[in-house]
């Protein structure tokens, strides 16, 4: 497929709480627009150039900083929709990013043994780890093409969680990547999965 290629994924709004946010954005499940576009198509038909908020900006940054894309990103003001340009590859790997960052918010919590440990999401992009409510790690996290979010507390070592949204809301530890790149992934009884805190506000079912 042409690289030449582009595609518009629009975020519908959703009302997080304030505190598990760095900037105003309202975030739902995302759908995406079928039609493909010529990129010259999209430059050539696009209205006046937007001015881009501070909150685009941020949520900008962070898309192409951390995760190497070439998007743009417009959030709007005026109903929290958030929507993002760029090469088809670039923005259906934007669709996964916002997939995890629709439920990596707040605290959740796990038990190892006699030991709590908890991840914490303070703000958009960061991780931290806490053991029996000593803070052990923070990291920034990423998505995988694969839909997995990868955070690196150690320069050299990268723990790999999946996500899951409604019903269950919980993020389970699966793999760890190691110098070189090595992955190893952990059986089914050596996984981790870290609950949705009592400590959040309640979640429900996402409205279509």
């Amino acid at each position: 497929m042409s690289h030449a290629l582009s595609k518009i994924l629009i975020v519908p709004p959703i009302h997080l709480p304030a505190r598990h946010r760095d900037v105003d954005w309202n975030m739902k499940s995302f759908f995406i627009i079928t039609a493909l576009l010529a990129l010259a198509l999209v430059s050539g038909c696009a209205s006046a150039p937007q001015k881009k908020s501070t909150a685009s900006q941020q949520i900008e940054a962070w898309l192409n900083d951390t995760h190497g894309l070439n998007v743009e990103a417009f959030l709007d003001d005026r109903n929290g929709e958030l929507r993002v340009h760029g090469l088809l590859s670039d923005v259906e790997w934007v669709g996964k990013i916002m997939e995890v960052a629709d439920v990596a918010f707040g605290e959740f919590d796990a038990k190892k043994g006699k030991d709590i440990v908890k991840l914490l999401f303070p703000q958009t992009g960061i991780i931290e780890k806490y053991l029996n409510g000593v803070k052990v790690g923070e990291a920034k996290w990423k998505v995988s093409k694969e839909g997995e979010l990868h955070a690196a507390y150690d320069i050299n070592i990268v723990d790999v969680y999946t996500v899951h949204g409604y019903p269950d809301y919980k993020i389970i530890e699966i793999a760890k990547i190691g110098e070189g790149g090595k992955r190893k992934d952990y059986p089914k009884d050596e996984q981790v999965t870290y609950k949705y805190s009592i400590n959040n506000l309640p979640l429900g079912p996402l409205e279509p």
